[in-house]
């Protein structure tokens, strides 16, 4: 049994394409020795991420996430356990937030606010994780 989180996170800066390659790079050489996979989907200076794994490594990774200096506010939007990884394989995909993600980001921008959080929204994001190809970011 493993656990799924979903996060949103507002960068400090105000925009996350220019941490992007190292946040990615240092994310996929680290995760797969963690046990961890997930999805970042970025839209600005705003961003959600799916990630999967053992509890206890992801309690210290969200701890990890939260003295980062590139985000400003974290939110944890949907925790649950799950049998296996939806995403067995990536260390971390990327998407873009377009037209057709407005609304995750749109629900991200909700959750910093302190409005509830769609319960559904694992589910969503593991769906555009498998409608769209990952991104590589060198």
């Amino acid at each position: 049994m493993i656990d799924q989180i979903v996060y949103a996170s507002t960068s400090s800066t105000g925009d996350f394409t220019p941490d992007l390659p190292d946040i990615l790079r240092c994310a996929r050489r680290n995760n797969p020795e963690l046990g961890i996979t997930g999805l970042l989907v970025v839209g600005g200076g705003t961003c959600l991420q799916l990630l999967e794994g053992e509890p206890e490594q992801l309690d210290a990774l969200l701890s990890d996430l939260n003295t980062d200096p590139r985000h400003g506010h974290i939110v944890v939007m949907e925790r649950r356990h799950a049998p296996s990884p939806a995403l067995p394989g990536w260390a971390m995909g990327y998407s873009d937030a377009g037209p057709a993600e407005s609304d995750l980001i749109a629900m991200a921008h909700d959750a910093m606010a302190g409005l509830p959080s769609d319960p559904g929204i694992i589910d969503r994001i593991v769906a555009l994780a498998r409608a769209v190809p990952d991104r590589a970011i060198a």
